[in-house]
């Protein structure tokens, strides 16, 4: 296994290197400037440099302390105000197109490389994308028969890391990823640089107290929810570090993705921050002391756990996680068992379909179930409504199978498999066309031993 190597050259496809490489570095930096545009109105309305009435209303309305005790009429009121803050209007949703118009820049240009150069997308059948990739399909059909194109289009935005993962392995060489971790570095700065300003100015939305204080509150930095800014720094590090190519920012990288996870006050991102220092350390203390190293990591995983509250500054953090099993029994006991080994097809519990179909004024999509049309918080809830348990087990296969193949990058995978348990990776921009590229670099290795 560890012979492996990219397959396929410069010489093979006719395209010139240095030409490559600028354009590859072209579409790595306006994924970044799509990222920081995705969400870069509601982090300017959440600190109030836009928007400035809504900003004051939400001040007068919260008052001197964001915490009391609300009534449920008060909690319905501050949802909708929330969900004001989240909506896109004029410019602002071409901001939010960004990384849609990304996805098709990057997906155009693939494809019109291989039809020019002739290149095929594997030297190797990946069977279990294939098979993968076969389930969507079908999934796609009847999602279509029973709720209309728009729905299954919704699933096929959830899955684009697939598609990309099909057309790019032109751009998968070592001084790629190298640009890419530096890029993805750069990202964590532009989000470090924000937060002082969102903890400072930034509206209380998300229900932190750092410090035992009332100052600040869980920053979100252009990626719209806190959980997605402090698991993205830690996947974003895990990449850094193995294929940055050199160690010299390595401790600055560690630094900064550690301010942007505790401020975060993710629980999953501060154990997935724990599992990657834990991994790195691991692999360079000797080997007569790691037996004792991992009974060490072991007891210190258990203190953060059960410390979370008092590190994140959210006393009912834990409450999070039962946020996500209680859907996955209620859906296990409500549906059939054609739809749990199968999903209700394409686009069901996906953020886009909710975005397409969903009033969120009244909380509800006109014409569809609450099983059918809502946001599932995990991967596991996503893939159950919309490819059953048989999708769950072939898309965490997929994963394994890539790690197999590609020992270098199975940390990523690691780090990137375990964070899904609580978010939905697969539409977190950039995150989702990261982890696509690194599944096409992954796939696409060989056991030749050419590089």
């Amino acid at each position: 296994m560890c012979d492996r190597s990219i397959s396929g050259s410069d010489a093979h496809t006719g395209f010139d290197a240095s030409a490559r490489l600028r354009l590859v570095r072209l579409l790595l930096a306006l994924m970044i400037a799509a990222a920081v545009l995705n969400g870069g109105a509601f982090w300017l309305k959440r600190v109030g440099w836009i928007e400035p009435q809504m900003y004051q209303e939400y001040v007068e309305f919260l008052g001197p302390n964001p915490f009391y005790q609300r009534t449920p009429a008060e909690n319905e009121q501050l949802r909708v105000m929330i969900s004001r803050f989240y909506a896109s209007e004029g410019g602002e949703v071409l901001l939010k197109l960004a990384k849609d118009i990304w996805l098709l820049l990057f997906i155009s240009v693939s494809l019109i490389l291989l039809v020019r150069y002739k290149s095929r997308v594997f030297s190797f059948p990946p069977w279990p994308l294939q098979l993968f990739l076969l389930l969507v399909a079908v999934s796609s059909i009847y999602s279509a028969i029973r709720f209309g194109p728009l729905m299954p289009l919704a699933g096929l935005r959830f899955f684009s890391l697939l598609i990309v993962a099909l057309v790019a392995h032109w751009c998968v060489r070592d001084v790629y990823f190298r640009f890419l971790s530096q890029v993805l570095l750069l990202f964590l700065v532009i989000q470090f640089a924000l937060a002082p300003i969102e903890l400072t100015t930034g509206l209380h939305m998300f229900g932190a107290k750092f410090f035992g204080g009332l100052t600040g509150d869980r920053i979100v930095g252009t990626l719209l929810q806190p959980s997605s800014m402090g698991i993205s720094a830690v996947i974003m590090l895990s990449f850094y570090l193995i294929f940055s190519g050199t160690s010299r920012w390595h401790w600055h990288a560690v630094v900064i993705a550690t301010t942007l996870v505790f401020f975060s006050a993710s629980a999953m991102a501060i154990l997935l921050l724990f599992m990657l220092i834990a991994l790195s350390l691991y692999r360079v203390i000797p080997q007569h002391y790691r037996a004792a190293f991992r009974i060490v990591a072991v007891l210190l995983c258990a203190v953060i756990i059960i410390f979370l509250p008092e590190i994140s500054g959210r006393w009912n953090i834990m409450d999070s996680l039962w946020g996500r099993i209680l859907p996955i029994q209620q859906y296990l006991e409500q549906n059939s068992l054609f739809t749990l080994f199968f999903g209700q097809g394409l686009g069901a519990g996906t953020n886009t379909a909710a975005n397409l179909m969903m009033n969120w004024q009244s909380n509800q999509a006109p014409g569809f179930s609450h099983a059918t049309i809502f946001i599932a918080d995990a991967m596991p809830m996503a893939l159950l409504a919309q490819l059953g348990i048989t999708g769950l087990v072939l898309f965490y296969f997929l994963l394994g199978y890539a790690a197999m193949r590609d020992r270098r990058a199975a940390p990523v995978y690691m780090i990137a498999a375990v964070a899904s348990l609580t978010t939905n990776l697969t539409e977190m921009f950039p995150v989702n066309m990261v982890l696509g590229i690194l599944l096409a670099r992954s796939l696409a290795i060989t056991d030749s031993g050419e590089r």
